[in-house]
This record gives C-alpha cells, structure tokens and sequence, in this order.
C-alpha cells in the first residue's frame, strides 16, 4: 500500500528536485534518500515523509518523483493513470498552504500554543496530531492547492485525505 501527496509545487524547480533519466540511477540506490547530494526534496515533501512514516505508513508517491520528468513517453503514460493512482492509495495528504517550499504548516506547528492535540484513530492505532482541528473549509476552499485543475483531479479520486490548511488538519472519507 501507498499514501499520494498532492500539493502546488511553486517555482523551485531544479534537476536536485525531479525525477530525470540521468539521475534515475542514483535516486534507486540504496539509502539514496537519505543522502542530501541525491535527495533534497522541499519542505512540504519532507514533512509529508514524516508525517506519513508517522502514521505507520512505508511508501509515499510524489509525482516529482515518481514520474521521469523528462522522458516523454512515460510521464504521459503516468499523467493517463492520476486516477487509477489516486484512488488505489489508502489515502491522500493534501498540503492546501503554500507551495512546494512551505511544508506542512500545522504539522510543523507542534510548538504553537495557538494549537492543541488532536487524536486520530488509524490502523487499529491512535495517532497524535498537534493542529487544530477544523471544520472550516473556507481557508481550504481558498487555497492556491484548490484553485489547480491538477489538484482538483487528485482531490476527486482520492477516496481518503488528510487535508493541512490553514494552521488546522481535517480528514474526509469518501467511501
């Protein structure tokens, strides 16, 4: 199983950040990931490995990753599958805040008073979230994530997510 990450990538783009042919040789090396000459996502990748490694979860996909950038043939191959992808993921993080470079900002927010200990229950287990818990979707609803016809795609097939806007987090359950 999986979890897919949705986000607005922003305008740091660089061969470090992508998935390219002459750099997939060294991206499947062992511990590549764990080297910063290799490996060097944003922050909002970032974040989302650790949330998703938090939450029991072993495989992350990114489609800056995990689509050749610059081989033609398969990133249109990999673009035709986005709904078979999305919702064959257990469930889907959505980083509406920010772009690629700003993390997950209530998942960062462990030390802000402002925010409070949210239990969510997963995989027989309770899970810790330091955000606020929200209901209030106007912040989401006018996010830059939301405004993306690519995200909005990914919003629709997805059949769980994880949504982090605005300082809060909120889960939706669409089976």
């Amino acid at each position: 199983t999986f979890v897919c990450l949705s986000y607005v990538w922003g305008s740091a783009r660089s061969d470090i950040l992508d998935c390219r042919k002459s750099r997939l040789g060294m991206l499947m090396q062992e511990s590549a990931l764990d080297d910063p000459h290799i490996f060097s996502p944003p922050l909002t990748v970032r974040d989302s490995m650790e949330f998703v490694e938090a939450m029991g979860e072993r495989y992350l996909w990114v489609d800056r990753y995990c689509i050749i950038q610059d081989d033609h043939s398969h990133k249109e191959a990999q673009l035709k599958r986005m709904c078979q992808i999305y919702a064959s993921a257990r469930y889907t993080v959505i980083a509406a805040d920010g772009t690629s470079t700003d993390g997950l900002v209530a998942w960062q927010s462990s030390n802000n008073r402002d925010h409070m200990q949210s239990n969510l229950w997963y995989h027989n287990k309770t899970h810790s979230i330091l955000a606020g818990v929200g209901f209030e979707e106007v912040p989401f609803n006018q996010s830059a994530w939301n405004t993306r016809g690519w995200t909005l795609q990914e919003k629709l097939f997805s059949s769980r997510t994880i949504v982090f806007s605005a300082g809060q987090v909120f889960w939706r359950c669409h089976q």
